[in-house]
């Protein structure tokens, strides 16, 4: 994975982390719910949306709120690194939350993801977590999968904490992993 480089997010990043997270939210995109999948077709009643850039500045500017932004070297000698994914967490004491999380629809499959989600969770350890909760869409089975398979497990619901676009409720399921 020697062509990924995975910095911290700035202040100064705010339109490229709202950029990125629209591109991976984006209708057809896969990526659902606050902490969606990064792999593989969307389904039905998607709920995840790009936030604001106020949004995105004032979740950075909470207390142990931190944000990392993946990419990968861009092609010509003088280009830009080409930004894949990110990752949003905060940290309060020994909990951590995972906010938002996601990688572009045409880098997704490549291990980028569960390289950023290692590196953040790695992160949250550093800030003082001892274990990471985050929500995800019941009906986003690829994400529950990627989650597990990164040794979450479900610990709870949160009734009608999505609304999807024609205005219904969908739960939310809680998955939690231990990081000591």
């Amino acid at each position: 994975m020697t062509d990924l480089s995975i910095r911290p997010a700035t202040a100064c990043d705010v339109a490229l982390l709202s950029a990125l997270q629209a591109e991976c939210f984006q209708p057809g995109g896969g990526a659902e719910s606050v902490a969606g999948s990064q792999e593989g077709p969307q389904e039905a009643g998607h709920v995840g949306e790009a936030w604001s850039l106020r949004s995105w500045a004032e979740v950075l500017a909470m207390p142990g709120s931190f944000a990392l932004l993946a990419a990968r070297p861009g092609k010509a000698d003088n280009a830009e690194d080409e930004p894949l994914g990110f990752f949003l967490a905060q940290v309060l004491f020994a909990d951590g939350e995972l906010l938002s999380f996601g990688v572009v629809p045409a880098c997704r499959r490549c291990g980028y993801g569960r390289w950023l989600l290692a590196e953040g969770l790695a992160a949250a350890q550093r800030q003082g977590a001892e274990r990471v909760q985050l929500e995800v869409a019941e009906n986003n089975r690829r994400a529950q999968n990627f989650y597990i398979s990164a040794g979450f497990s479900l610990i709870g619901r949160r009734p009608g904490y999505y609304r999807l676009r024609d205005g219904r409720a969908m739960d939310a399921l809680i998955l939690r992993k231990s990081l000591t």
